[in-house]
């Protein structure tokens, strides 16, 4: 309102009459040097969204039900339906007769997995088949005998009466036997297979699911839909997000008449949602729109489910486009920053957190927070220190950039965020004093200014700083983007403590070998010790290394406090963008801390995360929703107005007031080396790929020791879908993995910071 009261003065030329109102053009020309201080910042906008849930996207893991569940094993992926398997297995070969696809089984063994929403009771089992070599297949169920499907020469739809069979919720798997001699070929080809119950009429032959998904036009309307013969039914598994309604039209393909319902399954029940009745009698036909509200079924893993009743010979049952559409995200202005600091802190602890920066020996940085954004869930994209740092330069996730061990280089493919600086007229520095994140590791591309300093070396732990605030004086000038990223030892041994000096820290009279110059080489050699009972630290030394690290976070937070003070001093126009972090957490007692190797275990992926934004935007609050390291590096790209090369859809601006809202929609995941550790809010998937996972809620048991796997079969497979979703097309693609060159000094840095070899 005052900026709009500006203009309308200026215009009526009553600019000397009004000085308080700054936004007259003229009286900001004239005191231009109190303006740049008082005015701050641009700002950026982002627009405003309102997002959605496109079910005909996730069609391929829609149960298909029709007389019965259906499983399609000629469409590709069916391999791999609810094996746990991120990186997809060798697809069976594909082949096609008279317009179906089959898979190909030519191995003796063959086997399927699926999913089940619902409880299923099979007592027949159809399928469409083709014999090859061999004319017969045994067909097993969860490793269950249950019968022998036969073929003929061309495709034929054969029908078997088994045992009564009831299938729980959950994943199981088909398994086909050839018989036959091993040095002969065989092939059996299969293109569908029917679960079905005594009152499936074999005649009525299941669609194929492109004839499910398809194009339809009503009433001269042509909308892409789900389109179901009468008793027919698909159902998504779904995870249901906040302020979600389920958005869609329903119409009649044909003449005649048709119910549909849709319903939720979740917690074991069927809720029928709405039914609509579309009769003959209607004259012009046409798309019925419908909407429902889910707010019941907020924040679980839940089944939708469209199903087609009593519909006419002949025609078909269409759901256009469904789709949960989201609350709207408004419209938001976020400070954009001139230039950006990022603090770097090796060797934290998890309770690293601003009411206790001080009681750890970091009061400065405690001081520091109270001006901050605070991300209480942040947390580190994986458990290695260069994976975090790699990940911070490149926007990428630790499975795309895939650098982890201390051999790995990181592939000219992978640009970074410096790069990509320099390329828009800017410039970046980095300055470390940590071994993690040396240039020999290929992290230096795109950098004007990129130093390290090794721990080998007579220089203080702290240098890193002086370093930074060296390169940053000699860009004052500077009209483009500025970029600084110092990463310090901090908590991390080699402590910079002289042995006068250490002799007087606690406890008194200390009988131990912990020294501060050698203390991270003393611990590898405690963590290497087999059997893992051996692996013990006296209390004194617990004391010792406590007092060791309060003494060295000390001296930095005192160096931080000038640095604060001289950026202030020396950049005044507040658009400035601090960030304070943590590296990968030193870990808790009673393991050996600072391992190279942790599992990815809560105790080693949360992290400090401190945001001094422009402007004052977000100050002094916490942050609610789980944050990674990506989020930060696409907020410092787009703070500093520049474009990522690579874009991650998922990544969220922590500078947004509705980011929140947005983190509370996605799976923020952690992966090293085959292992992930998925977290939804509170909710934790945890596993190795080809290994069933482990699901916990860390609000009712933090160290993740109940297993709620079987109780919460909806919800393991909405996360493990979403899981999937995100790391599966990069995992297929295999980037490739480079390795470093021989580096002497590196090589020595890394020994004295304590990386077992």
């Amino acid at each position: 309102m005052t900026g709009l009261l500006a203009r309308v003065t200026c215009l009526l030329g009553l600019c000397l009459l009004a000085p308080s109102l700054t936004g007259c053009r003229e009286r900001a020309e004239v005191e231009k040097a109190k303006a740049v201080v008082a005015l701050g910042p641009s700002v950026r906008t982002l627009p405003a969204e309102r997002p959605s849930v496109r079910l005909l996207d996730q069609t391929e893991r829609a149960e298909l039900d029709h007389g019965g569940l259906v499983l399609e094993l000629g469409e590709e992926g069916s391999e791999t339906g609810g094996d746990f398997s991120l990186a997809p297995e060798a697809p069976w070969p594909r082949v096609t007769h008279a317009g179906a696809t089959y898979a190909r089984l030519d191995q003796r063994h063959a086997s399927f997995s699926f999913w089940l929403g619902t409880p299923l009771a099979v007592s027949s089992i159809s399928a469409l088949v083709r014999a090859g070599g061999t004319d017969r297949a045994v067909v097993s169920i969860d490793e269950r005998r249950v019968t022998t499907l036969r073929a003929g020469p061309e495709p034929e739809v054969t029908l078997s009466k088994i045992p009564s069979l009831l299938l729980a919720p959950g994943p199981h798997r088909i398994s086909f036997q050839l018989p036959g001699r091993a040095d002969l070929p065989r092939s059996l080809d299969v293109s569908w297979l029917r679960l079905g119950s005594d009152g499936t009429d074999p005649a009525d032959l299941p669609p194929a699911r492109k004839d499910v998904v398809r194009e339809v036009e009503i009433g001269g309307d042509q909308r892409p839909a789900v389109v179901l013969r009468s008793g027919g039914a698909l159902r998504f598994p779904l995870w249901i997000p906040e302020g979600a309604r389920l958005k869609t039209a329903i119409g009649l393909w044909g003449a005649g008449s048709a119910s549909a319902e849709l319903s939720v399954i979740a917690g074991g029940q069927r809720t029928v949602l709405a039914s609509h009745r579309i009769e003959k009698s209607e004259e012009v036909p046409r798309w019925h729109p419908l909407e429902l509200d889910l707010a019941p079924y907020a924040g679980r893993a839940a089944t939708l489910e469209l199903h087609a009743v009593d519909v006419t010979s002949g025609a078909r049952l269409a759901f256009a486009d469904p789709e949960l559409v989201l609350a709207e995200l408004p419209m938001a202005t976020v400070p954009r920053a001139k230039r950006a600091i990022v603090i770097v802190l090796a060797g934290l602890l998890r309770e690293h957190r601003p009411a206790s920066l001080a009681q750890f020996g970091l009061p400065s940085l405690a001081a520091f927070s109270r001006s901050a954004a605070f991300y209480p869930e942040y947390r580190n994209p994986t458990t290695s220190t260069l994976g975090v740092v790699a990940s911070l330069l490149t926007g990428l996730e630790p499975w795309q950039h895939r650098m982890a061990e201390d051999t790995d280089r990181l592939p000219l493919s992978r640009p970074t965020l410096a790069e990509t600086l320099a390329a828009s007229g800017g410039d970046a520095g980095f300055f470390t004093g940590v071994p993690l994140s040396f240039e020999g590791f290929g992290l230096n591309r795109g950098f004007e200014r990129y130093v390290s300093i090794s721990p080998t070396e007579d220089r203080a732990a702290t240098d890193p700083i002086d370093e930074a605030q060296a390169w940053l004086a000699g860009h004052q000038a500077h009209t483009g983007p500025l970029l600084s990223v110092v990463h310090l030892r901090a908590g991390h041994p080699p402590f910079d403590i002289d042995r006068d000096r250490a002799r007087g820290l606690p406890p008194k009279e200390y009988g131990g070998d912990l020294d501060a110059r050698r203390a991270a080489i003393q611990l590898a050699e405690i963590r290497a010790r087999r059997p893992a009972a051996r692996r013990q630290m006296p209390e004194e030394d617990w004391l010792r290394l406590e007092s060791l690290r309060r003494t060295a976070l000390l001296d930095l937070d005192a160096r931080l406090s000038r640095f604060f003070t001289w950026l202030s001093s020396t950049f005044p126009d507040d658009g400035t963008l601090i960030v304070v972090m943590g590296d990968v957490p030193a870990g808790e007692r009673p393991h050996v801390p600072y391992e190279d190797h942790a599992e990815l275990t809560e105790e080693y992926l949360r992290s400090l995360l401190l945001l001094r934004h422009p402007g004052g935007q977000l100050a002094a609050q916490a942050i609610p929703g789980v944050y990674t390291t990506t989020d930060l590096t696409h907020t410092l790209a787009m703070s500093l107005g520049v474009e990522l090369v690579t874009k991650l859809p998922a990544a969220i601006d922590l500078g947004d007031a509705h980011a929140p809202a947005k983190a509370g929609r996605r799976l923020q995941i952690a992966y090293r080396d085959g292992a992930y550790s998925a977290l939804r809010g509170p909710l934790l998937l945890i596993g190795r790929d080809g290994h069933a996972p482990r699901l916990c809620d860390l609000r009712l048991d933090p160290s993740c020791l109940d297993d709620r796997r079987e109780r919460e079969l909806p919800l393991l497979r909405a996360m493990w879908d979403a899981l999937e979703d995100r790391l599966g097309p990069d995992l297929l693609q295999k980037p490739t993995v480079e390795s470093r060159e021989p580096d002497e000094r590196l090589d020595h840095a890394l020994v004295v910071w304590g990386v077992e070899h």
